[in-house]
């Protein structure tokens, strides 16, 4: 059974960095606040439950030490808020955080309910320094203010923000009222800071971030030329632009092909088959790319998203359409005839190991090995030297190891292999 504790951990868990010092404070007297500092999340509520029934607040960010729980000793972030307040009802504002949502594309985010108000949270799937944090918050500030949603702009942007968690009691106005935490809180996010790059777009320009990394410097991944245009257009419109995800998506990978306004362009043409489409948005969404780009150089959005999605979609390079990139697009493997006549014979080993070289590993979008992947396994065995067959006479699997025997297939044996290919 779920205790109130399991709750108020969780939460926690969702919304607080990876590692502390963390930060609570609660009141003692009539108008002085206490501070302290615990070095784990289970901590934390332990102590916060134990002044439950006052005014009790924790900090949304993890500190440095235990001498500072300000902004500027803040060490990591790992959500984004909203503390909403000027609305008749909690439902009214809750409605009002959706619309806003919809309005800047943005995922949904769960709700906790203050006691008379209402916090919006968007928890992310990893820690972030401040400073980056402090680039998006200050967007989402700006985003609110334009479509004139009533949060406090001094919470949205402050790192070292303290809120009211699930558990505690708002002790304002009597009687006391609890502090909950909405149905669906736990069934929306984490979310990737991807889905977050429009609010890029709102803070252009952040006073007091550092400036932008030399490695940021952009010159583009694809020549422009009519074979590429051919691709990356006809990959393009095979998707939908109505998915505002998928639209913000294709956003990133267009600008990554560097091709300047023409890339806008291409983008603004395609989006223009969605009823969503606006102007300004549009615009701004775009003016936000460069930015997102500094601070997601390991974690990019390529082209090569593009075309996996439209892949996906089950579209086909159209005739002549190839990419133009630094990399060269490698023949198709010819096995050498004295492999195909060994197999012919009946010993395809040979030919099966040249076969999966010639295919060479998988990898993610990044370029990164993919693990838990069948033809990386495989490639792996074939490094190792490994064969494999089946004993129909014992009915059972079993391997040669290079220079070895035939052996039985056991789980140790398994687990062995396993770790090798791992290390190859």
């Amino acid at each position: 059974m779920t205790t109130d504790r399991d709750i108020a951990i969780g939460f926690l868990t969702r919304v607080l960095p990876a590692e502390g010092p963390y930060s609570f404070r609660y009141r003692s007297g009539k108008t002085w606040m206490k501070k302290e500092f615990v070095r784990s999340i289970p901590d934390l509520w332990d102590r916060m439950s134990q002044h439950g029934y006052t005014d009790c607040f924790y900090s949304t960010a993890s500190f440095r030490d235990e001498t500072s729980a300000d902004a500027s000793s803040a060490r990591a972030k790992r959500t984004f808020y909203l503390d909403l307040d000027g609305y008749k009802t909690q439902t009214d504002a809750i409605k009002a955080v959706i619309e806003f949502c919809q309005a800047v594309g943005l995922p949904w985010p769960g709700f906790v309910l203050s006691g008379h108000g209402v916090h919006a949270y968007w928890p992310l799937d990893a820690d972030m320094s401040p400073a980056v944090w402090l680039r998006y918050a200050s967007g989402l500030k700006l985003a609110c203010k334009e479509k004139e949603l009533k949060a406090d702009g001094a919470v949205t942007a402050d790192p070292a923000r303290v809120l009211r968690c699930p558990g505690t009691f708002n002790c304002k106005k009597e009687p006391k009222t609890e502090v909950t935490i909405h149905d669906v809180f736990f069934t929306l996010g984490p979310y990737n800071l991807d889905e977050f790059a429009a609010l890029l777009s709102y803070a252009p320009e952040v006073k007091g971030l550092p400036a932008a990394s030399p490695a940021a410097h952009f010159e583009g991944s694809a020549v422009k030329n009519d074979a590429t245009t051919a691709l990356y257009s006809s990959a393009l419109y095979f998707l939908n632009p109505d998915d505002r995800a998928v639209w913000m998506k294709m956003g990133m990978a267009v600008f990554e092909l560097g091709w300047g306004e023409d890339g806008y362009e291409l983008w603004t043409d395609w989006s223009k088959q969605s009823d969503k489409y606006n102007e300004e948005e549009q615009v701004k969404v775009w003016a936000g790319f460069p930015k997102y780009r500094e601070t997601h150089l390991d974690n990019l959005v390529t082209p090569g998203t593009l075309i996996h999605l439209a892949t996906e979609e089950g579209w086909t390079a159209p005739a002549g359409a190839v990419p133009s990139t630094p990399s060269t697009v490698s023949a198709p493997f010819v096995p050498p005839p004295e492999l195909v006549e060994k197999a012919e014979k009946g010993d395809r080993y040979e030919l099966h190991c040249a076969l999966v070289r010639a295919a060479g590993p998988e990898l993610s979008e990044k370029g990164c090995f993919v693990r838990n992947s069948f033809p990386n396994a495989r490639l792996g065995l074939v490094t190792l030297g490994v064969r494999g067959r089946y004993n129909q006479f014992t009915g059972g699997n079993e391997v040669k190891l290079e220079g070895g025997e035939w052996q039985q297939l056991t789980d140790d044996l398994e687990l062995m292999l396993s770790v090798k290919i791992m290390g190859v």
